[in-house]
Formats: C-alpha cells, structure tokens, sequence
C-alpha cells in the first residue's frame, strides 16, 4: 500500500516582470525577457544587489518563467528573433551564491552583462556564478519536505490561479516553498500589519473554528503576497483587511515569515503532534473534502495520509524510533493495523495506543 502524488509543483507565469523567490535563499527574482533583477529579500524592503543583461533580440515568443518546486530552481525560455533561449537560475548550497544555467541558446551564444561594466558570453551549458567568493559552487539540493494534494489538478499558471483564489491550488505551493524557505522565528515580535493576519490563521486553527480558517487564509494570501508567491508585511494593495492604526511601515522581522510560519499553519490543518499524541485531520476545513500529505516529518517518525469525503482512508507510519503512539482519528471508532502489504492484520479500536519498532513501517486502512 502506498500514497502517492503525481502531481507536480511547476507554477509558472507568461508575463514580464514577474516576481518569485529563488528556492533555499532570501532572494527574490525579477524577471523580464532581457533582464534579470536579483533582490535580497530585507525586514523592510526589496534591496537591489545584481542587475543581469541578456542580449536578447525581441519580441519573444511563448516567454515562460517556471518555478520549479520539485528540482529548486527557476527556468525561463521562450522563442527569441536570435533563436530558442532556455535558462536556469540555482541557488548554492549555503543558500548564498547564484548560478545561471544556459540550457539552449542561439548558436552565437548569449552576451550576458553584470556588474554594470562586466561582459561575459555563454554558450549552451556554459554558467556564470554570482556572489561566490571562490570557485567552489556547491549545488543545494531540494529539502525532502512533505507534499500536499487537495485534489485540484488545473495548470499553475500563477496569474489565472490568483484570480479563481482557489486554497486546493494555493496550498500545496504555499506549502512547498515554505518548506523550501529559511526558517524565520516570531519570537518577541509585534503582531501589527499583515502578520495579524498571520496570527488570525493561527488563533482559528488553535480554536478548531474549521468554518472560517479558508477565508482567514484567503485574506492573508490576498494581503500577504504579491506576484508569484513574493512575502510582502505591508499589504500595497489595499484591501482593507488591516486597520489603519494597525499598520506597521517598520519591522523587525523578514517577510519569508509568511512563507515558513504559512507553511508550517497549513501541515497544522492536518497533523498535529503533542508528545506521542498524534493528531489526524485535527482542523480540516469542509472546502477540502479529499486529498494527500505524504513524507511529512514528526517527532519519531514521518507519516503519509489520504483522505475523502473529508474522512481518513489511508495512513502509512515510518517510525525512527521504538516508542508508542497515540493515534486521534475524528469520527473513527475503529481501524485496521498492519506491518506489512501482505499481512492480514488486526483490528484496532480507537484511542488504542499502538507500539512501535525502529525503522519499521505501520499501514493503517479499513477506517469505521
């Protein structure tokens, strides 16, 4: 028995300009189709630090930049008067250093310029390095994070997802990328601006208040991001969700905040753990009748889920340590346990604490 998602994290957008975080970093990407934007993502504001100048002969065709959640990395192309480009943008394993890629270029190459008066050309395969002190650049590779499924499966053109504002599309990304995202504590801050809405999420999920966490989500995506899911603590647009007094042009914290703590909120919806309680499907909204977490990391363990009809079908237990486990299922009065695909089980009531082995697997089904 196994629990799986084929669907792929790839949100992507057509339009010039747009921004995106690079993965495993603090720096936000401008992209346009001759023009590349590095900004270092700061409690205040976007600081400029790398301006990148492609020679490239418009119009282009088809320009897509592509967020790649499941490799890190961002890939732009599109079909130039000088010929197809393809490129990829990668952080360094420190999560400092930037790499571009040329993929595919004209046969000439692709005259690149930075650094204002520095001049470089690249062939296909040739890359260029940014803010690397020596020549060693160490590829960071994609954190094995959880992976969510809430059962929608339209193309992730980011803008037309913006516009139906459908959660079953938003979090499974929200998800990954804060998962991709450096860590960020909210120790001694003040809650004012869009971290209340933060701390809204937060209350609603503490409060089990399952009617009104969508909506409360919502207006902190509304609020919280701009483009392709950019961290913003000032809400530039206005939508009135923050009162005025209520709005801080001053902070002491990063906006990846919202990414990490939005990340970390959203698995909360569907796993909780209190010592060797574990919680499943604790808060889930009725708007999310069916989906799939799978690899997501616990206290002694990591755990993949399936639900439907807003009920638990599947769980698979990995535990990294001999222990016991208490397992809170809502609207179950009992279940199958087994150790393995070809056992035949036993039947296990609820709130029965089940005993584990080390690096042993617990298959759990036939839910009633």
């Amino acid at each position: 028995m196994r629990i799986q998602i084929a669907e792929r994290l790839r949100p992507y957008s057509h339009l010039p300009g747009t921004r995106l975080l690079l993965s495993g970093t603090s720096y936000c990407l401008e992209i346009f189709p001759a023009l590349i934007r590095i900004y270092a993502i700061e409690t205040n504001n976007l600081r400029l630090i790398e301006q990148i100048h492609l020679h490239i002969i418009g119009p282009v065709q088809e320009f897509t930049i592509l967020q790649d959640l499941e490799n890190g990395k961002v890939t732009v192309w599109g079909h130039a008067l000088n010929g197809f480009i393809r490129y990829h943008i990668l952080s360094e394993k420190d999560g400092k250093g930037v790499r571009l890629i040329v993929e595919k270029g004209p046969v000439e190459g692709i005259q690149i310029r930075f650094h204002e008066t520095y001049s470089r050309l690249l062939l296909a395969k040739e890359s260029l390095d940014f803010f690397v002190k020596t020549n060693e650049f160490s590829l960071s590779s994609p954190i094995q994070g959880s992976r969510l499924s809430l059962g929608n499966h339209k193309a992730q053109d980011w803008n037309l997802v913006k516009r139906r504002l459908d959660l079953t599309e938003i979090l499974p990304v929200w998800n990954r990328l804060g998962e991709l995202t450096p860590s960020i504590s909210l120790n001694d801050v003040e809650f004012s601006s869009n971290l209340i809405l933060l701390k809204n999420c937060e209350e609603l999920i503490r409060m089990e208040k399952r009617e009104e966490i969508v909506q409360s989500f919502k207006n902190l995506f509304q609020a919280g991001f701009s483009d392709l899911l950019v961290p913003r603590l000032v809400d530039n647009q206005h939508h009135g969700f923050i009162p005025e007094g209520k709005i801080t042009p001053m902070f002491t914290v990063s906006p990846l905040v919202l990414l990490s703590e939005g990340s970390r909120l959203i698995r909360s919806l569907f796993v909780q753990q209190q010592g060797s309680e574990i919680k499943i499907l604790p808060v889930l909204p009725p708007e999310f009748h069916c989906g799939r977490i799978i690899q997501l990391n616990i206290q002694g363990g990591n755990l993949s889920i399936e639900w439907t009809k807003k009920t638990i079908r599947r769980l698979i237990f990995y535990s990294t340590e001999n222990q016991t486990c208490n397992f809170v299922f809502r609207k179950v009065n009992e279940y199958r346990l087994k150790r393995n695909e070809q056992d035949k089980g036993q039947i296990v009531s609820k709130d029965t604490p089940i005993a584990t082995e080390k690096n042993c697997y617990y298959f759990f089904d036939n839910f009633k």
